[in-house]
């Protein structure tokens, strides 16, 4: 028996890990400060008048104003969606490569102009010696607050209301499962650990506290494998200062900026959060490096596959949508069997943002349980298998 199961943030209710609502609340009204080592925390967290004189409102007040700017736009084109962290993520990364030079500025210069000029008080506020900071630089810390914001926001929870998953580890006629997660937390590896059950994440090449990334997902044959498909908040990536190695990593002791490995070499890493996509544009990683890997393990791995398990999958990414539903089709067996404790609900927000699941729901090719995934257990999917 082999499993594939597909998983989006949805699957975490029970965890309470926050959500892409909850996530970018705290990112615009939150109060975080920037620590000399370039890191986001909350201010809560450490306090103090270096907290209150490195706030991070000027980035804040930045983020309402895009997002103002584009749920106008949203609003009239679809019904009531509002701009979530990942839309303004998009936005100032796109503001950043402009004023790089690395993308064409013309088809938004006016836009650009406009930026630049409500964002004067912004970039004063956020310089320390009282000069007007360059809309790059701005941009460029505006990103990694974000990234911190979110990584932050989604460290520390402990696995619930995962037990299907433990009945399906458990289970003897299990030859394979594929987790296939769009999730940035380590909920399931923690869970797995938990259950004593090995499994390859593409990280395996252990080098006193780090980790290295392993491209081995099309030779390693594991029993447990998991796809992180938008990568992770423990990924980075870093570089051995003695052998001049570069490449993804985990980092497995206290303090980022003190790892060693076997010899005792500094490994630092090149960026100071976890490595994962965000943003409406993250589709474009998808072709490039450990992400590339992944998608083409993935792909390779459903040619073989006629069911897919899923849950917690709002259908927002119109990427993994096209590649999904090219593969419903490929044969006449081909179906996902959804876990979700609504079907109706599912279907008709899925509408907002594309139309894949109701067409591949018209055409016979989605199954529904009708419960919430931490109530789900073997017997509820079992006849959908395979």
């Amino acid at each position: 028996m082999n499993i594939n199961l597909f998983t989006g943030s949805g699957i975490h209710f029970e965890n309470d890990i926050p959500g892409v609502g909850r996530l970018t609340e705290e990112v615009l009204d939150g109060e975080w400060f920037r620590n000399s080592d370039g890191r986001y925390f909350p201010i809560e967290d450490i306090g103090g008048p270096l907290a209150e004189l490195n706030k991070v409102d000027p980035h804040q007040d930045f983020l309402k104003l895009l997002k103002e700017l584009n749920d106008r736009y949203l609003f009239d084109g679809y019904p009531r969606i509002e701009s979530n962290y990942e839309d303004l993520y998009f936005l100032v990364e796109q503001i950043n490569k402009v004023e790089n030079g690395s993308i064409d500025s013309l088809p938004v210069s006016r836009f650009i102009n406009d930026i630049i000029q409500h964002t004067f008080s912004f970039r004063k506020d956020a310089s320390l010696t009282n000069e007007l900071t360059s809309l790059s630089q701005f941009t460029h810390n505006t990103l990694n607050f974000l990234e911190h914001a979110v990584r932050y926001q989604l460290l520390g929870y402990k696995p619930v209301g995962l037990e299907l998953i433990s009945q399906i580890v458990n289970q003897e006629e299990l030859n394979k499962l594929n987790i296939l997660s769009l999730n940035h937390d380590d909920l399931f590896e923690k869970h797995l650990n938990d259950l004593g059950s090995d499994f390859f994440d593409g990280f395996d090449e252990v080098d006193g506290e780090v980790i290295w990334y392993n491209d081995s997902f099309g030779y390693k044959e594991t029993k447990i494998r998991l796809f992180k498909l938008h990568g992770s908040v423990d990924w980075y990536y870093a570089t051995n200062e003695n052998t001049g190695r570069t490449g993804y990593a985990k980092l497995t002791g206290d303090d980022i900026w003190h790892i060693e490995d076997a010899d005792g070499n500094w490994v630092r890493p090149n960026m100071t959060q976890g490595h994962f996509l965000s943003g409406y544009g993250k589709d474009k990683n998808y072709h490039f490096g450990i992400y590339a890997d992944l998608h083409n393990a993935l792909y390779n791995e459903l040619k073989s596959s006629n069911h897919i398990l899923m849950s917690g999958y709002g259908w927002g990414d119109k990427i993994i949508n096209g590649k999904l539903q090219d593969w419903t089709y490929q044969t006449v067996e081909n179906t996902i069997t959804i876990i979700h404790p609504n079907k109706e609900n599912l279907l008709e927000e899925s509408l907002k943002k594309t139309s894949s699941l109701a067409s591949l729901n018209r055409n016979n090719k989605i199954n529904f349980v009708e419960k919430g995934f931490e109530e789900s257990r073997f017997e509820d999917i079992e006849e959908y298998l395979n």
